[in-house]
């Protein structure tokens, strides 16, 4: 049952994708200097609207807490999505605490000017994995 759950979630969101309306940029070609960005793209105002994307600034320190909803898991892997004016990269971290609708995470590197992802997270993990791809070719309509 869970695995048809997972299959349903990636054909509905893939079938959303054909209808966002947004353009996606990547900069990979543009960052080579910069090898924190290479997995980075940027969308526009429209797609981050029609994806329901929200982030919000989360003080810095040793730990932080987050909403359950800015933390996809993958396997044993669990990921955060950082904002920078309307760019996303993908950020792997380690809870320490999982409880109700929070998750404590250790060792963040997020940089001081990002906001973090907490809600549509799991469009943003679709996406980045899209421009992972070796088929990928930087742009999607």
């Amino acid at each position: 049952m869970k695995i048809y759950k997972i299959i349903m979630i990636v054909l509905c969101i893939a079938s959303l994708s054909l209808f966002a309306c947004g353009h996606i940029h990547t900069h990979e070609d543009e960052c080579d200097d910069h090898n924190d960005h290479h997995d980075e793209v940027e969308l526009t105002k429209a797609a981050i609207e029609n994806y329901d994307i929200a982030a919000r600034k989360i003080p810095l320190g040793a730990t932080i807490t987050i909403p359950r909803t800015a933390v996809v898991a993958f396997k044993d892997k669990y990921f955060i999505y950082a904002k920078h004016h309307n760019k996303f990269r993908e950020i792997e971290v380690f809870p320490i605490r999982i409880q109700n609708n929070l998750v404590t995470l250790r060792n963040i590197s997020l940089h001081k000017d990002e906001e973090v992802v907490v809600k549509g997270a799991p469009f943003l993990r679709i996406i980045l994995l899209n421009h992972k791809s070796p088929v990928s070719h930087g742009h999607f309509h």
